[in-house]
């Protein structure tokens, strides 16, 4: 699943800045995906890679809905739209050169998502994180869900 010219090092870089300032107040990280999305794709029989790689296109798939100001439908958002709400990150203002290989790592999750999406027959918005769950499994050769809420 690791196609579309991903690197994942960037990807990783991205969470952890993204992640660094949204602390609960217990200490913990917080992101973009709930216990409940992460959990999930914990327990599917994916290897270790593969669940990195999901959580990694999960994480981005958030991401597009946060730029779209939280539409679950359509398109993901433009280029220009995703520059603008990169720069609106604390985390990312005084990251420029960062900004523009993130933007190319964006591109390809974007690209992954949009076919995807299409297999699914809806808008890479409508995507969620059990259906990013189910194709992985089916490139996995997985046929069966987890269990009965996947």
């Amino acid at each position: 699943m690791f196609s579309g010219g991903w690197n994942v090092d960037i990807l990783v870089d991205f969470t952890l800045l993204l992640t660094r300032e949204m602390e609960d107040k217990e200490g913990f990280l917080q992101g973009p995906l709930s216990k409940e999305e992460l959990d999930k794709i914990e327990s599917t029989n994916l290897s270790i890679l593969e669940r990195h790689h999901l959580r990694l296109l999960a994480h981005c798939l958030a991401s597009f809905k946060q730029m779209a100001d939280g539409t679950f439908t359509g398109s993901l958002p433009t280029e220009q739209q995703r520059l603008q709400w990169c720069l609106q990150q604390p985390s990312l203002r005084d990251q420029r050169s960062f900004i523009s290989i993130l933007l190319e790592q964006l591109a390809a999750a974007g690209s992954q998502l949009e076919s995807m999406a299409e297999k699914c027959g809806r808008s890479p918005l409508e995507l969620t994180t059990e259906d990013l769950i189910h194709a992985s499994r089916r490139n996995q050769g997985m046929n069966s869900p987890v269990s009965d809420d996947t």
